[in-house]
């Protein structure tokens, strides 16, 4: 029986190429397109959910009109931070996160060049939960020109001595 309806199949392919095509063509682009959305979605709904307080954490994005022309940018002025949290109870903490170009950092008598980095605010570990594995675990950042790095980085960088014994590090 199943065969009988496989040579069924195939017979009203050969007859019907062009529309058997058609069909084809459009399954594959329809469940490419559901994939594509799927990831989509995913990724929006697990974005920042390694941190413990994903749900009390917004990011502030500057809507303007300037000509005519609408401007929307998630940078605003550095006193807006301070002024958030003084005019509105709900704001609990706020950090500023400045991300930068290409660098160089000088470790000893080697250069390295990176190609982002970021300036942030001492209080930026109170607000993003993320493990570190040496150094100050309270505050990483609550001296003027402490840096933090990946671990791939600080292999590379440090290669085997502690990372808070490496001073001579210059940005």
């Amino acid at each position: 029986m199943l065969r009988n309806y496989l040579k069924i199949a195939c017979r009203n392919i050969l007859r019907n190429k062009g529309i058997f095509s058609i069909n084809i063509a459009g399954l594959a682009i329809g469940i490419a397109s559901c994939l594509i959305i799927m990831l989509f979605v995913v990724d929006e709904l697990i974005y920042g959910c390694y941190n413990e307080n994903s749900d009390e954490v917004g990011r502030l994005v500057c809507k303007a009109n300037i000509h005519g022309e609408e401007i929307r940018k998630a940078v605003v002025m550095a006193p807006v931070a301070s002024n958030l949290k003084e005019d509105f109870s709900e704001v609990v903490n706020v950090t500023r996160i400045r991300m930068k170009g290409s660098s160089i950092l000088i470790v000893e008598d080697r250069i390295f060049r990176y190609s982002k980095y970021a300036y942030e605010d001492p209080n930026f570990f109170d607000i993003f939960t993320l493990p570190v594995i040496e150094g100050n675990n309270e505050n990483p950042l609550d001296k003027p020109n402490f840096i933090v790095l990946k671990r791939p980085e600080a292999l590379k960088l440090l290669r085997e001595q502690e990372a808070v014994k490496a001073q001579n590090l210059r940005l």
